[in-house]
């Protein structure tokens, strides 16, 4: 294992980000394989992902679930790591295997057919990296993980990020991990002065919720859709971000895609810039949208499950 150097590329480390890598080296030098790293949403987890290729050696394989997190991470890579090479393999996306990191989708190296996943079996990986870990306890991840050697009798280390370390369904990540090398929470971290402090404001409609059902912890989001999205609530949420967001980028957090599209446009009606971002736009017009909202050009985006864990910026002040 190679010595961390504890810097970022152009920045020093925060003194709780060197606690978490000076964990990680402890607990894989007490034996551990499997470990994981919680802190809160804004702590800085993509930028200690990036120093790992040091801290664990190459080559390095790093995984997520989304194109948008993939994209975050390579940025984050490429600054703390600009002598290696960097291998994709997300869509036309195309790692050889032979790179120095590797940053990967699941949903491409488990689509049926896929020979990127037999390619990246092939590889010695000094170590693997599980972005938003509280995933791997999923059936596809599992397998994954079983494909890559993470269970085999001498694995690769591998260490998860994350910030909500429980899931819905109840399964723990015990059945994965060995432990939480490092965890810091929320109030913590904005009591020590690393998170801003929240500001939250109810809003009160007559919308009612109790004949929306729950499963896995969450509202079932087609009952939920149809319950929330009225012309008469979705005003109320312009007029409140008025009220009390004006000015502030948003993101808003809809139900299915034509809540999305129906809050974009009471936002329009009002003549304030909002547009929606959902699976269903083609993704080059993601894209685009993406970096409009993240430049200011685009104020507010109504999001449907993509902009959710993991998502960095810093910028963005309302939700």
């Amino acid at each position: 294992m190679t010595p961390a150097t504890h810097t970022a590329q152009g920045m020093a480390l925060r003194p709780y980000q060197r606690e978490a890598l000076d964990a990680i080296d402890a607990r894989l030098a007490a034996g551990k394989r499997r470990i994981v790293v919680v802190l809160p949403t804004g702590t800085g987890k993509s930028l200690l992902a990036a120093q790992l290729p040091q801290q664990l050696g190459t080559p390095l394989l790093l995984l997520t679930h989304r194109e948008e997190l993939l994209d975050q991470h390579i940025e984050h890579m490429q600054l703390s790591n600009p002598a290696l090479c960097i291998g994709i393999a997300q869509a036309d996306r195309h790692a050889t295997g032979t790179e120095d990191l590797g940053l990967a989708s699941l949903p491409t190296l488990v689509a049926v057919g896929s020979r990127r996943l037999e390619r990246f079996k092939a590889v010695p990986w000094a170590g693997i990296v599980v972005d938003e870990v509280h995933h791997a306890a999923a059936k596809t991840w599992r397998e994954l993980l079983e494909n890559l050697g993470c269970f085999s009798d001498a694995p690769p280390p591998l260490v998860g990020w994350t910030a909500t370390p429980s899931r819905g369904d109840g399964i723990g990540l015990h059945t994965i991990f060995e432990e939480i090398a490092y965890q810091r929470s929320l109030r913590e971290m904005i009591d020590d002065g690393w998170c801003a402090d929240i500001r939250a404001y109810t809003i009160h409609t007559d919308v009612n919720l109790d004949a929306v059902h729950v499963r896995h912890g969450d509202f079932v989001d087609g009952e939920l859709a149809g319950t929330v999205n009225t012309p008469g609530r979705n005003t109320l949420l312009v007029e409140a971000w008025r009220r009390l967001a004006e000015r502030r980028r948003t993101l808003v957090f809809c139900a299915n895609v034509l809540h999305a599209e129906a809050v974009a446009i009471s936002f329009q009606r009002a003549g304030i810039h909002a547009e929606p971002f959902t699976q269903k736009l083609p993704k080059d017009l993601r894209k685009s949208r993406l970096a409009a909202f993240r430049d200011g050009r685009i104020p507010i985006l109504t999001s449907v499950g993509i902009l959710t864990e993991g998502y960095d910026d810093p910028p963005l002040s309302c939700l």
